[in-house]
């Protein structure tokens, strides 16, 4: 099946909005001014749609003109001789939720098992619901608003970028492990057809790009969806997190330590530890029955300070390979 990428249009009649809902599938933690109090702020909104921007943009990381177009999209401060690259971007953005937060809890899934893994694969820091966040099923919309200076290519890219957090990214703390992953809410797609979509997302930007320091979609990227069928999202990241348990103890042989995936390339960097290569995300779809059910998205975006090795792959297969039932779908690039 094959399907075709949409911009969305405008939502106002001035032609300068455009809305997007979403839904939370796992437990995001956000905070503002005070640490308790979840809230997702404009900066945070601003500071993702960059990443994601950065992430599928053409242009070479290595150039005066990422960062140049960067000022132009989103605003800076004043660079430069006759201060010409400043501004305030071509838009602002925000995000209204509808219902409640509450308290992270881990300590076991829907199925009654321990969740002594997932604890472990989260941090410490998230541990015995000691952490205010916004809850799995909790819908929203995130709305761009343009600016009169925006043209259409601005426009797109901005578009651009939200789509790609909306299906690549997640927000908050610990987002790139599962926590904080969201999606559209305006249907649910059967599994064929959401596997069809993000192939589609990764087509079009995939060829683009090079490895660059930043993560960025290129030919080494890799990603793959697993089609856990489970019920809750929360039971798909316990999934995840006993495969990462398994895939740590499957190369303390190589003497590599650690639970979470970033470990493993702690040293790409000598002393300084990288952020993690892998981006972890919980995506629900259709079941044969037309049920809800959720999945786990793995994107692997390496950089140049990511050792590839002779296969990168290697990396991904492995981790997934240590689930008990392997039924990963490889998202592949396609011209």
């Amino acid at each position: 099946m094959s399907i075709s990428l949409r911009i969305p249009q405008p939502n106002d009649e001035s032609g300068r909005t455009v809305r997007f809902p979403l839904v939370l599938a796992t437990h995001a933690l956000v905070s503002g001014a005070e640490a308790n109090c979840p809230e997702l702020r404009l900066s945070s909104i601003l500071g993702l749609l960059r990443f994601w921007w950065r992430a599928t943009s053409p242009l070479s990381t290595s150039s005066n003109k990422l960062l140049d177009r960067e000022v132009q999209l989103f605003g800076g401060p004043a660079t430069g001789d006759d201060k010409s690259n400043q501004g305030t971007g071509c838009f602002t953005a925000s995000v209204e939720w509808k219902g409640q937060d509450g308290l992270l809890g881990f300590k076991s899934n829907s199925r009654g098992k321990p969740g002594g893994n997932l604890e472990s694969f989260l941090g410490y820091g998230v541990q015995k619901n000691r952490r205010n966040g916004l809850l799995p099923g909790l819908v929203g919309e995130l709305t761009i608003r343009f600016r009169s200076n925006a043209g259409p290519d601005s426009r797109a890219e901005i578009l651009r970028a939200v789509e790609y957090l909306l299906h690549f990214g997640g927000i908050g703390l610990l987002s790139r492990r599962g926590l904080g992953s969201l999606q559209p809410s305006e249907q649910t797609l059967a599994k064929d057809t959401l596997v069809s979509k993000l192939q589609a997302l990764v087509s079009a930007v995939s060829q683009n790009a090079k490895t660059s320091d930043i993560p960025t979609f290129s030919k080494a990227s890799r990603v793959l969806f697993l089609p856990e069928e489970a019920k809750i999202g929360r039971d798909a990241l316990h999934v995840i997190a006993d495969d990462a348990v398994a895939f740590a103890s499957f190369l303390s042989g190589k003497g590599v330590n650690g639970v979470s995936p970033d470990n493993i390339f702690a040293e790409q960097r000598g002393n300084q530890r990288a952020p993690s290569p892998l981006f972890i995300k919980i995506f629900s779809y259709l079941d044969g029955n037309g049920a809800e059910v959720f999945g786990v998205l793995l994107t692997y975006l390496p950089t140049t300070f990511v050792n590839a090795h002779e296969n990168i792959m290697d990396y991904m297969g492995s981790l997934v390979e240590c689930s008990a039932e392997t039924h990963a779908i490889q998202i592949k690039w396609s011209p």
